[in-house]
């Protein structure tokens, strides 16, 4: 907690796809988020908002080939 910034949103490590979307697509959301444990905030590392469209885009496709 002590380098975590509390102005800015985190993701629990638990959130799903489409929450983790979400919190990105809200206005002012910086490019990177830290991924915390739900369960006592622990930093577990960061999340780029371009991996998680890269991630989004790779389903998509693989959803195509099926």
């Amino acid at each position: 907690m002590d380098v975590l910034r509390s102005d800015m949103p985190t993701l629990p490590a638990d959130m799903h796809l489409p929450e983790a979307l979400g919190i990105f697509s809200r206005p002012h959301c910086a490019e990177s988020l830290a991924l915390v444990n739900p369960n006592n905030d622990l930093l577990l590392g960061v999340v780029n908002k371009t991996d998680l469209y890269l991630v989004l885009s790779e389903i998509m496709r693989r959803e195509k080939l099926q």
